[in-house]
């Protein structure tokens, strides 16, 4: 049986425990590189407008201390 191919993200050609065809995450790569570039922006983008509306809602006495009486 021929050895799989090599595939140089990797970093080896064994993959994950050592079986063949299993992929692993080398050294070099990170678990973002697998998410798509759209759920990074949609992350981005919720997390800095939730800031935002607290922000907002500091500003204007709606939310934070003193709002509780």
């Amino acid at each position: 049986m021929p050895d799989p191919p090599r595939y140089p993200s990797t970093g080896d050609d064994t993959g994950a425990a050592g079986q063949p065809g299993h992929s692993s995450i080398g050294a070099g790569d990170s678990p973002a590189a697998s998410r798509p570039r759209w759920v990074i922006t949609a992350a981005i983008i919720i997390v800095a407008a939730l800031v935002a509306l607290m922000i907002v809602l500091h500003i204007t006495g709606t939310f934070g201390p003193g709002t509780h009486g």
